[in-house]
Order: C-alpha cells, then structure tokens, then sequence
C-alpha cells in the first residue's frame, strides 16, 4: 500500500517533546510509515494559542529547522520536499517525501513579506485559520469572515503557489476563498475536514462546501479526529471513518478524497496508535467492497495528482 497524508502535527511534537523523525513516541515516524511503498507525509507547524502572533512566527522557524535536521540525519530514508519533481527524486530513491505547511496564518502578523519568506523556505500549504478571529478572518468557532488583510493572504498565495486550505475555517470565510480561487481559476483543498453530514460539527465540511472544492480541482482530507468522526456516546472505529469517506464518494468524490488524519494533534479513533494503522481503512474499504484503484487513489493518488498538478 502506497500512502499520501495530507496533514499532521508531528513537526511540533517532534520540537516540543525532543522526538526524532525515524523512531520515538510520535504518532508519524519513519519507522512506523515502514510498511507503506511509497509514502508522502505535509507536516504542518502549528502554532499553540499561548502564543502570540509574533512568538508563533519565531516558533515556526525553530519547528522548520528541526524538521530540516532531522530530514537530514535521515537522508537515507526521507527527503524535505519543495516541488513534485523532488517528490519522485524521493520515491526513486526508496525515501519518505515529506512536505511543509502551516497551520494558522495568524503568524504572519499582518505582514504580507512574511508569506514570501514562508514560500521560500518551501511552505506549500497554508491553513488560513486555527480558533477564534485573527488578521486573517474568522475561524470555526466564529461567524466572521476574511479580514481585508486575509484576502491579500489569499491572493499573494495564488501568485507564489501555496495553496490555501479551509480545514478550521468558519463558513464566511470558506464560503468566500471559494469564490476568490473560483474566480482566479485556482484549487483551494480542505486538509482534514470531515462531513458535516455524517457529524455535525462546525470543523466539518458542508456538502456544498466540499462539491465546490472538488469542482475547483481541490482536495479534501479525512480526519481521524474523534470528536469530528462520532458524537458522543457512539462508537468511534474504523467503520465511522468510513462513514465519512463513502459520503463524500456519494458527492462525486472519487478524485477529491485523500487521508488528511492529524496524527499527533488530536485524539485517535479505537484500533489507531499511529501512521502504521491507516491500513485498516483501507481494509474496511476492501471488505465493503470498493475497488483497489478507488482504494489507491484516496490513500495515495488522488494527493500524488494534485501536487503534481499544482506545487
């Protein structure tokens, strides 16, 4: 099984905690990604809420150069990213591709510099949101929508490649980055978001949401966190991962699913410890009948398209 996740917080836990990039404690390790063929992995810097916008952009350097270190002393097994040229440069070599992003563009600051120095350290995906209302709109958790700042974001992200991704975002702002890619001819994805339809909760994507990031070439991520998967009291597994999955397939969403699970920043369903379980989705897929090439295309192909396509 080949597999692409589209998002995790390992490069902060791995900063925070003292944890290594080939062995520790981390959900995503390389060691516990040693059962897949080809493996891709997006780290995302998050940025912690006790920190202010300045210290999380100082913060996101720290987490960047650790992750570029460990990639280094892994070399032999792993290869930080900047294009989908050096994706199969990876794969050739038998490596893991690992991709960086940012989760919460708060740490710009109000700086639209800052987003050029982002890019050239090799940031292709930017999660505009995480909680409440920032410089750059509102999050879940609010009604507001993009701030005028955050439609520059929006728009210097265009021109320099970074992809802005919905996943935290309040439906004012989700509902408008749509229409602003739409408009500009661009893909906007949702890293991991589930469906509001099969959970109700504000992280999830509505359907209309999710058809309008898959009508625009986009991408959408399932997650594996618990509260987004199952309310509570129910029963949280592989099988309410699915749920979710085989409802965005219901939406036409053959080409647009990918893993997004956010190992190392939430809780885990039953049955999951880390990277080397998303197999039993996989499997569950199998057993309900859908075929290996769907199956391949939402653990692998239909990410490997869209970084070819789009970074």
């Amino acid at each position: 099984m080949n597999l692409f996740d589209l998002h995790c917080d390992t490069a902060l836990r791995m900063y925070t905690a003292g944890q290594a990039l080939g062995s520790g404690s981390c959900h995503v390790s390389l060691d516990r990604a040693a059962g897949y063929g080809h493996y891709a992995q997006v780290m995302a810097v998050f940025s912690p809420s006790k920190l202010d916008d300045e210290a999380a952009y100082r913060q996101f350097h720290h987490v960047a150069d650790n992750l570029l270190r460990e990639a280094d002393a892994e070399r032999a097994r792993a290869m930080l990213c900047r294009t989908s040229d050096d994706l199969h440069t990876a794969w050739d070599a038998g490596r893991a591709a690992l991709f960086l992003a940012v989760e919460d563009a708060r740490l710009l600051s109000g700086r639209l510099d800052r987003l050029d120095v982002l890019a050239a350290r090799g940031v292709k995906f930017l999660t505009l949101n995480w909680s409440g209302t920032t410089c750059i709109g509102g999050a879940h958790n609010t009604s507001d929508g993009l701030m005028p700042f955050g439609r520059e974001v929006v728009m210097r992200c265009f021109a320099l490649g970074i992809v802005p991704d919905l996943s935290h975002a309040s439906d004012a702002v989700t509902d408008e980055v749509i229409g602003m890619a739409r408009a500009a001819g661009k893909p906007v994805i949702a890293t991991h978001s589930n469906a509001r339809s099969v959970r109700d909760h504000k992280r999830n994507l509505t359907d209309a949401q999710f058809c309008a990031i898959r009508d625009l070439g986009g991408i959408v991520g399932i997650s594996l966190c618990r509260e987004h998967l199952s309310a509570d009291g129910e029963v949280c597994d592989a099988a309410a991962v699915i749920r979710h999955i085989e409802h965005y397939l219901s939406l036409g969403g053959e080409k647009t699913v990918c893993f997004g699970c956010d190992l190392d920043g939430t809780d885990l369903p039953d049955g999951f410890a880390g990277i080397g379980d998303l197999h039993k989705i996989a499997d569950g897929l199998a057993e309900r009948g859908h075929s290996d090439d769907l199956i391949a295309d939402i653990c692998f192909g239909n990410a490997v398209r869209f970084v070819e396509k789009n970074c």
